[in-house]
């Protein structure tokens, strides 16, 4: 009786070819050959990871297979697919969980994260260094700019004022030592706001120089978000209609900072200025 070697249907004699299938029958019907599908798309460590977590989780059929565009893809048998897809979303919401931990500890106050159970402190546990707050050069030089045009006016107000008094100009003239030591004192404080607005100028011209390497190092980081990590970010932390914006916002994060870490070309960055670029351009990147 001839067989279909694709559906496995068995028909009557005289057919050739499956109804179903349109493929031709054989008459002898070999070991069945899994069929294997692409079902996710990963960095190679990420992809790693959730290898070993279906292992951990007795799940076979899932394999991993490096593609041209550097990334790796999680492939699985067709027929299990239902399966394999409901333990891949088992894990990105285990993922989801571990970031809200991570978030929870970074605001948790600093002794609270070295107390072990018992309320007394854990000698092994270093305290983490707190996270600063990013600020741009852009920022700095503005603020110094500001300050230096602050500082320059009240110095030669200060200037101005202490000469009209001297010169008699205004009625505010203090005889005797007490008057000399008070002029001086005064002078020296305003023309030191005049010497400390130089000092902020010099400082603004030369942030003015860092905010071109930092405006290149930040094109170069969004443009690696956006052709490599974000589409792979979409597909790992998709949009979901049960679950509020804010956890895929701390899930995604977590995954591009890690992404962007492990990229040589900016692993040598503080993570507070990769947190700082990823918040500003969040709604960018995924808009």
């Amino acid at each position: 009786m001839p067989w279909c070697p694709k559906c496995r249907n068995e028909y009557r004699e005289g057919f050739t070819v499956c109804a179903d299938c349109g493929v031709e029958l054989v008459d002898v019907l070999g070991e069945e050959v899994a069929e294997k599908e692409v079902f996710f798309t990963v960095p190679r460590v990420e992809a790693e990871r959730i290898l070993e977590y279906f292992e951990a989780s007795d799940v076979q059929g899932v394999e991993l297979e490096d593609n041209e565009e550097g990334s790796t893809d999680l492939l699985c048998d067709t027929k299990k697919r239902k399966e394999i897809m409901f333990v891949l979303r088992t894990y990105l919401e285990e993922r989801k969980k571990e970031q809200e931990a991570f978030m929870a500890a970074q605001n948790a106050p600093e002794e609270a994260r070295v107390l072990d159970e018992n309320n007394a402190p854990d000698e092994s546990a270093a305290p983490e260094k707190p996270l600063k707050a990013f600020v741009s050069s852009k920022t700095k030089a503005d603020d110094a700019k500001n300050s230096a045009i602050a500082l320059f006016l009240i110095g030669i107000a200060g200037l101005i004022f202490e000469a009209l008094v001297v010169f008699h100009v205004l009625p505010l003239t203090i005889n005797g030592v007490g008057g000399i030591v008070i002029y001086a004192f005064m002078g020296c404080v305003f023309l030191g706001l005049v010497i400390a607005s130089i000092f902020s100028f010099a400082t603004a011209k030369r942030l003015n120089t860092a905010i071109v390497e930092e405006d290149d190092l930040t094109e170069d980081i969004l443009k690696f978000c956006r052709e490599e990590v974000v589409p792979t970010a979409k597909k790992m932390i998709p949009d979901s209609d049960t679950e509020g914006d804010e956890t895929n916002y701390f899930a995604r994060m977590d995954f591009m900072k890690s992404a962007i870490k492990r990229d040589p070309r900016f692993s040598h960055l503080d993570i507070s200025v990769i947190d700082g670029l990823l918040d500003e351009n969040y709604h960018k990147l995924f808009s």
